[in-house]
């Protein structure tokens, strides 16, 4: 239909055009280009007038006082107006005339066209009604896609809505299957450590690791003995007991009351640094709150010394303590004392 239609159009603006062509050039007949060369002949006729005039003027002259040359200038002044008027409608004339002639030529080739176009009006109107007919059913067919094209649109977003919900969807079901495999390995890690097994799983563990690590920490420590080993004592409870035995040089068990003071100090400090260096990696730091309490001068001495030396182990050590004995191993100081019912804070680097 759309084809029919742009067949339809192109041939009645070629029918159109011819008959504008031909319209305008109806009303020119061979009366009004009678008409046309009746008023060039009149023209002339006057033209011959004038120039008649002027040489009887000219004649005259020789025998005209100077008011009579005035008047005949004037008269002549006229008159060459008058003459460049009729000049000026001459060639007004004459354009008009080849203008006609022109249209008059153009108009026997429209016809001619016209002919050979087998113009036809009933042709033309009965074109001109399938074309607003198919214009009718174009305009219809626009209004239907538009209605369509809205669904679509519809449609369109309603299908992202629906993808979004199945992206959540598809989320919470990785979720769900997460936290699934998630409570799978907690049961499993819950029937493991039932029952004493959480005792049993950290001593295969970390027993033989948090044993190096804490030679390694006693080797930098002026001890007497050369190694320690450590005797998990299993139980169906948390409340097991470690058996702790120092070799010699020689390999011979030393008991632990045979030990110094200080040396037992260094291994109670030293089995907690390897334990937290076993569960952590490296360590930072360590806190020692109130490490001094109830132990006699000669402890607390040994206790400080051991803690000067854990410095090699651990980089940064903070002791949280009321004993002033402290601060003569301590390198950075936080003083807080209450003055006027009032906590005041002094820091500053230990003189």
């Amino acid at each position: 239909m759309e084809e029919k239609y742009r067949e339809a159009s192109d041939k009645l603006k070629e029918l159109d055009s011819s008959e504008r062509e031909y319209l305008s050039l109806l009303g020119v007949n061979e009366e009004e280009l009678d008409r046309r060369e009746e008023e060039i002949a009149t023209i002339n006729h006057e033209i011959e007038e004038v120039s008649a005039k002027i040489q009887q003027l000219s004649s005259r002259l020789g025998g005209l006082t100077r008011e009579d040359i005035g008047k005949a200038e004037k008269e002549l002044r006229d008159l060459e107006w008058a003459l460049s008027e009729l000049i000026r409608k001459k060639g007004r004339v004459e354009q008009i005339s080849e203008r006609i002639e022109s249209l008059l030529k153009q108009r026997d080739e429209l016809r001619k066209e016209i002919e050979d176009l087998s113009f036809d009006q009933l042709e033309l109107d009965r074109k001109r009604k399938d074309r607003d007919a198919l214009r009718v059913q174009i305009e219809t067919l626009q209004r239907d896609i538009g209605e369509k094209r809205g669904k679509l649109h519809e449609i369109i977003e309603r299908r992202k809505q629906l993808e979004s919900e199945i992206t959540e969807l598809t989320e919470k079901v990785k979720q769900v299957q997460d936290l699934s495999r998630a409570k799978e390995r907690l049961e499993k890690l819950r029937r493991i450590l039932s029952e004493g097994g959480l005792q049993s799983y950290l001593i295969s563990t970390l027993k033989g690791r948090i044993e190096n690590n804490l030679n390694d920490i006693m080797s930098m420590f002026n001890m007497s003995f050369a190694r320690v080993i450590l005797t998990f004592q299993e139980s169906r409870s948390l409340s097991g007991k470690i058996d702790i035995q120092a070799l010699d040089q020689n390999g011979q068990s030393l008991p632990i009351g045979m030990l110094s003071g200080g040396e037992k100090i260094a291994i109670a400090l030293g089995l907690r640094l390897a334990i937290a260096r076993s569960l952590m990696g490296s360590l930072g730091f360590m806190i020692l709150d109130e490490p001094t309490i109830h132990l006699d001068s000669q402890r607390r001495a040994e206790l400080l010394s051991v803690i000067q030396e854990s410095m090699r182990v651990v980089p940064q050590i903070i002791v949280v303590t009321h004993d002033e004995e402290v601060l003569r191993i301590a390198e950075y100081v936080i003083r807080v004392e209450k003055v006027g019912g009032k906590s005041e804070v002094i820091e500053g680097v230990n003189q």
